[in-house]
């Protein structure tokens, strides 16, 4: 019975992981208000960017797999292995990076890119929710 206890404890102690985000707004598709963006699909484990233009040809989807570090109502983050490869390159360029994906006041949504590590970001992207 200690054993079964001691089991049911230790179980207990560790948070469950996040099946939805707190902010239902990340549910819905992010679609790219800057020119370097591509539309975004985001899910607690992934995110899934596809080109805005449909007739661009010759362009894949990417799926980045991921781990959500925080969910909260305003903003969430992501340690993310991303993977790209680009028009000129045979083969894909791989690495770790931090995203944040947070909502600024004029409802628009705005991803920073962060090296591990580093607090100054990288990159940014801005998008929209279309109702």
């Amino acid at each position: 019975m200690k054993k079964l206890i001691l089991f049911f404890t230790f179980f207990c102690s560790f948070p469950l992981m996040a099946e939805e985000f707190v902010n239902p707004v990340f549910n819905k598709t992010l679609y790219a208000y800057s020119r370097t963006s591509w539309n975004t699909l985001l899910t607690p484990n992934s995110i899934t960017e596809y080109p805005p233009d449909s007739s661009v040809s010759g362009v894949d989807t990417q799926k980045h797999s991921c781990k959500l570090l925080e969910n909260e109502f305003d903003h969430i983050k992501y340690d993310c292995h991303l993977c790209y490869q680009a028009f000129f390159e045979k083969e894909k360029t791989c690495f770790e990076s931090i995203i944040l994906f947070k909502i600024l006041d004029d409802g628009k949504i705005q991803a920073l890119s962060f090296e591990h590590g580093r607090k100054d970001y990288y990159g940014t992207e801005h998008f929209v929710i279309h109702p």
